[in-house]
């Protein structure tokens, strides 16, 4: 590799070092020719026709002296001289429609033809040229050069209005003009016969004239309006920095880890070095060779684009790059950002500013980018709906991030499938299933969705039924409900404060107790693991209180057996429903309200044989689980039918309500009509 970097080395010093040298050491003829370099440069003047036509003469006659200087012995400074006057020549030129980067090659194009064509006619007098005045009487409004299709205008250009220029027309016909007189002898100072011919082959002080005039004529001919030996020279210099640019663009891909934050720095060295070949080492080239008319023009497109998309590469690595520092940074953990958001606005900022450049670079070649724009407004209805599904997932991803109701890594449940969140991109989200296949949503369709985030459990719920058969006792059921709660509390994996543990009633077929706990675990295998232990524990219990767990089945009686129905109470029974029917105290549909006032409060609850047995202001149950923190059954007091209010319960009704509704089980539906109708409609007390 070092050796690789060495070739670039010497490629590079052999080819700026002489180009350098030549320009810091200009030598000159005895004051001469430094002389006349210095001589200032006449100012075109542009007031009216007579003064825009006198001052491309003399222009001329100023080239003319500066190419002869040059000539006899070339110096950087008549070069420069003649490029000088040549600028000015082009700015008599109307060129306000040719795009910017073509001016300088069409300019000069339409300039050497209008010199070989001012070289062979007959000029007309300066005070034959009307003045403005005069002009602004006629109405055609312009002055034609006497004998040729040149116009001299008034130009529109708002930057340069009230100038008189050569017309843009003169871009076209003053070569076509020029094929029909070239036959003519041209008047000149110096020994050429063409301007349009002899030009092309002036190159810079390190290309000496004489060696360029001893070439086979083959290789002085034009090919897009440059001698093809200049072609040669721009093509090897070309070869040689697109060497040069890739193997350091291939040594930059190797030499760190791709994504690493040294590879994103390193490659931003190819755009700047394409950029440090643009502006600094191929402008010695072309001042050497100094390529002209299409070439020019080809050249000049082709370094302009190699600019901006230099300056593309360049803006998206540093967006990379910044990106990539924010990702790295070891205060982002403090600060709880979320990659995925960094990455996506990093690459809406990135194609953001490389839209913009390549609008800028389409505005500076030509292309009508407001005239695009405004057909876009114009088609806005047909592109909103072409694009509005690229909008929504964007909107969609970028909702995701800010409301974040999952993030890269949760394992969640979206629709009817599971996975785990890999990637949220701009237009989709990308999530591993557990088959390990990739399933791709777009963000629109995603944040739509009812998302259970898993990840987002602060402890898992184990829900169970548990059914025993039915010739389970009512204390081998209490022995179950004990032990099961007793095991449960002891458990160090089981949120005490919300054990749940209750018979719940018969079933179809067996006596259900409903079993609800959380695990303390945020993780799946350790969340198996503790509910496979509470049931195997619920396994022994229930084999230690001599009873099984019911199945579904029927009971089918073929005869009278010893365990049948017991005829005392049943007549005992009966006979109490025949006192009630004779006393009229029939307890249907409802209770009589003084039964119900004898009733209140004479069971026994907690139940005999508990510790609190007999007090009866014992507080609600151990835990946390209220429907709800605000005490609104306690302190909101009704109001009675006729309007008044309620007096308020004491402390140990308060409480019975409170318990009342804090164990009422939410999965169990509560027959509230029902009782209200038992209860002579005059609803709960």
């Amino acid at each position: 590799m070092s050796g690789r970097f060495a070739l670039v080395a010497l490629i590079l010093l052999s080819l700026v070092l002489p180009a350098a040298a030549q320009v810091v050491i200009p030598e000159n003829d005895g004051g001469q020719s430094t002389a006349q370099a210095t001589d200032p440069v006449p100012v075109p003047r542009t007031e009216g026709p007579r003064e825009t036509f006198a001052s491309f003469l003399l222009l001329r006659d100023s080239f003319e002296n500066a190419l002869t200087n040059y000539v006899a012995r070339p110096t950087y400074a008549d070069l420069d001289r003649t490029g000088l006057i040549a600028a000015k020549m082009r700015s008599l030129i109307d060129l306000q429609d040719v795009p910017v980067s073509q001016r300088h090659a069409i300019g000069d194009t339409t300039v050497r033809a209008m010199l070989d064509i001012f070289g062979r006619i007959d000029l007309p007098d300066l005070e034959d040229i009307p003045e403005e005045e005069a002009l602004d009487d006629r109405e055609t409004g312009y002055w034609r050069v006497p004998g040729t299709p040149l116009r001299i205008i008034r130009t529109d250009d708002a930057s340069r209005s009230g100038e008189w220029l050569f017309s843009q027309r003169a871009i076209a016909s003053a070569p076509r003009y020029l094929e029909g007189i070239a036959d003519q002898p041209l008047v000149s100072t110096l020994p050429i016969k063409s301007w349009t011919r002899f030009l092309p082959q002036i190159a810079g002080p390190a290309i000496p004239l004489s060696a360029v005039m001893s070439l086979p004529d083959a290789i002085r001919e034009p090919w897009l309006d440059t001698p093809i030996w200049k072609i040669g020279l721009l093509s090897i210099a070309l070869g040689l920095f697109g060497i040069v640019v890739l193997l350091v663009h291939q040594r930059v891909i190797r030499a760190h880890e791709k994504g690493s934050l040294s590879a994103v720095r390193l490659r931003l060295l190819t755009p700047v070095l394409l950029l440090v070949v643009i502006y600094a080492i191929w402008p010695v080239v072309l001042r050497e060779v100094i390529p002209l008319g299409r070439m020019s023009r080809i050249l000049a497109d082709g370094l302009l684009l190699l600019t901006y998309l230099a300056i593309t590469w360049l803006f998206w690595v540093a967006v990379q790059l910044a990106v990539q520092k924010r990702l790295q940074n070891p205060r982002n953990a403090d600060e709880e950002l979320n990659k995925g958001l960094i990455q996506l606005v990093g690459s809406v900022i990135g194609i953001v500013g490389v839209s913009l450049i390549v609008a800028r670079w389409g505005q500076t070649v030509g292309i009508p980018v407001a005239s695009v724009l405004a057909g876009l407004g114009i088609g806005g209805v047909a592109v909103a709906l072409a694009v509005r599904p690229t909008l929504e997932n964007l909107i969609g991803g970028i909702i995701l991030y800010v409301d974040r109701p999952v993030q890269v890594g949760d394992y969640c449940t979206f629709g009817t499938s599971d996975g785990t969140i890999e990637r949220i991109g701009i237009r989709s989200t990308e999530i591993r299933a557990l088959d390990r296949t990739v399933i791709s949503i777009p963000n629109a369709q995603f944040a739509d969705m009812q998302l259970i985030n898993w990840a987002q459990c602060d402890r898992m719920l184990i829900n169970s039924n548990i059914g025993l058969r039915f010739e389970t006792t009512s204390d081998q059921l209490r022995f179950v409900l004990a032990e099961i709660r007793k095991m449960v509390h002891a458990h160090p994996r089981i949120d005490n404060d919300t054990v749940r543990v209750r018979y719940i009633g018969p079933g179809a077929s067996s006596r259900d107790i409903k079993l609800r706990i959380y695990a303390l675990t945020r993780e799946w295998n350790d969340f198996f693991a503790i509910r496979e232990d509470v049931f195997l524990r619920v396994d022994t219990i229930v084999e230690s209180a001599g009873t099984e767990y019911a199945f579904p089945s029927q009971t089918l009686y073929l005869g009278k057996d010893s365990g049948g129905v017991d005829e005392t109470l049943r007549d005992a029974a009966e006979e109490q429903v025949s006192d009630w029917r004779r006393s009229r105290t029939m307890p249907f549909p409802d209770f009589p309200a003084e039964h119900l006032s004898a009733l209140q409060g004479t069971l026994d609850y907690p139940p005999k044989g508990s510790p609190d047995e007999g007090n009866a202001d014992v507080g609600e149950a151990t835990g946390s689980e209220h429907l709800s923190s605000d005490p609104r059954i306690s302190d909101v007091l009704p109001e009675d039918q006729d309007g008044a209010r309620k007096e308020k319960p004491s402390t140990a009704q308060s409480r019975e309500i409170q318990c009342c509704w804090s164990s009422c089980d939410p999965e169990m539906s509560f027959p509230f009509e029902s009782v209200r109708s038992h209860l002579g409609g005059k609803g709960l007390r």
